[in-house]
């Protein structure tokens, strides 16, 4: 007890020593130590309501937005005009260009090397927001975080692309003909989205979706987690998951195929079980269909919609709720 009180000691005076040393010096968020001795670290903010806000006559030409950071929180948010607001590190830049109507924001490579990299606790991320009109409707948008969080109020886009190798996705109003989720480890939770073409990948994780339709096709993939969509609208629905529990509700229309290694499958269906030719089959485990275990395969000639599931070990359970 008493070495861990005096380690917490010593660690509260060295770390007061610095944030002193640092202030002092005129550093507002942090301090290190690189190649070039210690350095100060000082947030740098742009804001919208000063040189970022354009002009209505210039949103015209505002087609494109390419977001390619490192290690970032990205919020795009609906607004009353255009404008955008960076706060970041002053060793690892974050910069924006707005040229010939692609508006571009790209993260420095940390220069040098660095030892104890110490922050005063003020700022814990680096962040941009980007405030786009209501009406804004994009031909193509992308973003992409390494490490950070993807937020998004509302967003259109005739091309939507969302990446957060680690981290979160958060989206809410998203509309587009081809809209495209992607987490490689993490979180992707999704409102209100609208498109002829939506995927959504995640290989570790959970993925949550309310209120989503898709007028061609629908596709989930996930290596292992969770998967959970309600209120789905789909012309057709593609599922690919290797291991986990995917809980699927709504307007299942058209072809839909459900694959799935290992684990639970949940479907409730919006229709009636006689309007879905079915195929059903599983290595190991048990298949229901509004509760009666092994049903089999069904052949409806007068179906428009089709419904082919599998697992290989785990179990199926289909519910029709007309």
């Amino acid at each position: 007890m008493k070495k861990a009180l005096l380690v917490f000691l010593i660690i509260a005076i060295v770390g007061g020593v610095l944030i002193t040393t640092g202030l002092a010096l005129g550093a507002s968020t942090g301090i290190y130590f690189n190649e070039h001795g210690l350095q100060l670290q000082n947030g740098r903010k742009y804001h919208a309501e000063e040189k970022n806000r354009m002009a209505d006559h210039d949103l015209g030409s505002l087609t494109e937005l390419r977001v390619e950071v490192a290690s970032a929180r990205v919020e795009v948010i609906a607004s009353d005009h255009f404008g955008i607001e960076i706060d970041c590190r002053a060793n690892r830049l974050i910069q924006y260009s707005c040229e010939n109507g692609v508006l571009r924001v790209t993260q420095d490579s940390a220069f040098g090397w660095s030892l104890l990299d110490f922050n005063f606790g003020f700022r814990s991320e680096d962040t941009v927001k980007i405030y786009l009109p209501e009406d804004a409707r994009l031909a193509d948008a992308r973003i992409q975080v390494a490490s950070g969080m993807v937020h998004v109020e509302k967003l259109t886009a005739d091309t939507l692309t969302l990446n957060c190798t680690s981290g979160s996705i958060k989206a809410n109003q998203l509309t587009g003909d081809q809209i495209a989720v992607q987490s490689a480890s993490g979180i992707i939770h999704l409102s209100g989205v609208t498109g002829d073409q939506i995927s959504a990948k995640c290989n570790s994780g959970s993925m949550t979706f309310n209120d989503i339709t898709a007028s061609v096709s629908l596709e989930f993939r996930l290596t292992s987690g969770l998967l959970k969509a309600q209120e789905v609208d789909s012309a057709g629905t593609i599922l690919d998951m290797q291991s986990g529990t995917a809980n699927i509700s709504g307007k299942l229309r058209g072809h839909n195929q459900m694959r799935l290694t290992s684990g639970i499958l949940n479907l409730t269906i919006d229709g009636n079980e006689l309007d879905y030719n079915r195929t059903l089959s599983k290595t190991s485990g048990i298949i229901r269909v509004n509760g009666n275990r092994h049903a089999g395969n069904l052949i409806a000639p007068e179906a428009e919609n089709s419904l082919d599931a599998s697992v290989n070990s785990g179990s199926i359970k289909i519910d029709f709720i007309q």
